[in-house]
Order: C-alpha cells, then sequence, then structure tokens
C-alpha cells in the first residue's frame, strides 16, 4: 500500500500542511522531498512528470484504500479516513529498523557528508560504502531493499537519498 516513496510522500505533505492541499501545490512538495532541494533548483520536467505521476497512478491507489479523499472537479486532495494509521505504520516502519540497517544507515549519511557529488549517493557508492562495511554483495542488497521499504531511502535516477 506504501511501497512506493511518492505514496509516503502524499501521506507525509497532508500530515505537515493544512489539508486540503491542491494537487500542483502537492505535485511541488513532492518533488521537493524527492530531489532534496529547492523547488527552483528542479527542472520543469521533473515537476511535471511528479504531477502526472501523482495524478494517474499513485492519488487513485491512495483514494481506493481511503487515505486520501480528491476532488478532481477542484483539483484538490484531502486526508481521508485512514490516514491516521498510515501515518502510524509509517513511524513504526521507521522506529523497527534493525541494528545492521540503522549501522548501514549511519555509514550512508556519513558518506553523503563528505560526497560533494550534490545528488545524494550514487547506486555505486552506496554499493560501495556498504561493501567496506563487511556486507557480501547479498547483504548490501538485502539492506537497501530494506532501507527503501521503510522509507529511509529512493531512487532518484542513478542516486540514493536519505530522507530524514
Amino acid at each position: 500500500m506504501l511501497s512506493h516513496h511518492r505514496r509516503r510522500y502524499v501521506i507525509e505533505c497532508l500530515g505537515h500542511y493544512e489539508s486540503p492541499m491542491s494537487l500542483p501545490d502537492l505535485a511541488d512538495e513532492c518533488v521537493v522531498m524527492e530531489h532534496g532541494c529547492a523547488l527552483d533548483d528542479i527542472p520543469a520536467e521533473a515537476v511535471r512528470d511528479m504531477y502526472m505521476s501523482l495524478y494517474h497512478s499513485h492519488i487513485p491507489h491512495l483514494v481506493e484504500i481511503g487515505a486520501i479523499e480528491y476532488d478532481q472537479e477542484r483539483d484538490l486532495v484531502t486526508a481521508g479516513p485512514a490516514i491516521a494509521e498510515l501515518h502510524t505504520h509509517m513511524d513504526l516502519s521507521r522506529r523497527s529498523l534493525c541494528d545492521t540497517a540503522e549501522r548501514a544507515l549511519k555509514a550512508l549519511r556519513n558518506a553523503i557528508s563528505t560526497d560533494d557529488g550534490g545528488c545524494g549517493l550514487t547506486i555505486a557508492h552506496t554499493r560501495e560504502t556498504l561493501r567496506n562495511m563487511g556486507y557480501d554483495e547479498d547483504a548490501v542488497r538485502q539492506l537497501i531493499r530494506h532501507l527503501e521499504r521503510t522509507g529511509y531511502i529512493h531512487f532518484v535516477d542513478d542516486c540514493i537519498r536519505l530522507v530524514d
């Protein structure tokens, strides 16, 4: 239900800002979360892609599960009856990070602070950082998958961004 980071962004935005939000405003906030920089620094194409992705895929799914309500005529998104449960689920998922994943996440945060690439970490740099911690390739794959599922990282192009 919240396997895609963009759905989690929608839930987070509606929890953070006053509901309702126009879909274009919601798309702007989500693309800022995804790219980790100011809206002015994000290409217009990326903003348009976010809007289209939300409109065609993620908003209908979240409406279907009762997380949000969408007024297509007014292009407004509001919190639905199931949103509180999803907030709780997201909080518990983040808190249930195992010790191994916590150490991996700390190492990735340290790697980002020393990397001046501007995109977070490349996937190759992420894998290298985790291998340098002593993890084999299978463990690296599992850790990256776990961190993505729990909402701590998401993929943007060939980079991994950490979510605070």
